[in-house]
Order: structure tokens, then sequence, then C-alpha cells
């Protein structure tokens, strides 16, 4: 145990280094997030560390500390495609909101509303990966359509959702 202590203590700056490689792949994420995670990887990998192997520890480490950032972005990236009501829709104006977009009247207030709109909009698979900031030509690629296909769909599809909405508004 001491050994582990002393391998974390003369590598924690380790931690540093790669904590600010994953920084520069993900903007949205806090730096003390990351980091927090690197230290937990090199923690793991001083405390499963086998000289034997031939391995030097640095090598070692890296790669721990790498794939315990990976994972906390996995579960990160789960977490990033929450839709808000009042998120900006991307490739419109940034003023633009999906309860902007939807054209409803209507205060929708409470939870049980905003799960049933969050629940019809899932009806509508390009209005939703429109809505989670994905742009139209991303979709459009994915898809195998053209950017012009996916913004006739994306507008049928917001009137349609817009229109079921007045109904559960009542």
């Amino acid at each position: 145990m001491n050994e582990a202590l002393e391998l974390y203590q003369n590598n924690i700056k380790l931690t540093t280094y790669v904590a600010k490689k994953w920084l520069s792949n993900t903007p949205q994420m806090y730096y003390e997030e990351i980091l927090a995670e690197a230290r937990i990887g090199l923690w793991k990998a001083c405390k499963t560390f086998d000289k034997s192997r031939g391995f030097a520890f640095a090598t070692y480490a890296t790669r721990v500390i790498s794939n315990e950032i990976g994972c906390f972005m996995r579960k990160q990236k789960k977490h990033l495609n929450i839709v808000s009501l009042d998120s900006s829709i991307e490739g419109v104006d940034e003023t633009v909101t999906l309860m902007d977009s939807l054209g409803c009247e209507h205060d929708f207030d409470g939870e049980l509303n905003t799960k049933s709109i969050i629940t019809k909009l899932n009806n509508y698979p390009i209005l939703k990966r429109l809505v989670t900031g994905e742009k139209q030509k991303d979709v459009a690629e994915s898809v195998g359509l053209s950017q012009a296909q996916i913004s006739r769909i994306y507008s049928k599809e917001r009137k349609l959702l817009a229109a079921e909405l007045k109904v559960l508004a009542g």
C-alpha cells in the first residue's frame, strides 16, 4: 500500500497531462471533473501495476487513466441529449427555442405536461435530432437524404407536433 501511495504522489502530474488531452476534444466538460476522473484512474493504476510484466509505470498508468476518463465521458454523453423546451435549436436563429418553434401559445407548466411533450417528441425522429443539437446537414448524411429533404421533414414534423400539443393542451 505504501508503494502504491508513493507511485501516486510521484505521478500526479501525469493526470494533468492526460486530462488536458481529453479536454481539447470536449470543451463542454469541466476540467475539474475530468481531472478527478484522471486521478481515480491513476489510483487504480497504482493499485494494479505489476512490475513483472515489463511495462513502464507511466505507459500503464496513461492507459488506465485514459480508460477511466473514457468511461466517465460515455456516462456523461447519455446526459447530454436531454431535451429542454427552453433549449435553442441548432441551425436556426439562436434565439429560437423548441417552445417557440412549436408555435404554442399555452404555458406548459408542470412535470406531467413536459413529460407528455417529450414523449410526443419521440414520435418525430428528425425533429428530435435537430432539437438535441445535430445540424441538418449531419442528420441528412446519417439518414441518406439531402439537407433540403431534412428541412422539409423538419417543418412537417414541427407542424404535426404543434397540432398534437394544441390538442393535448386542450
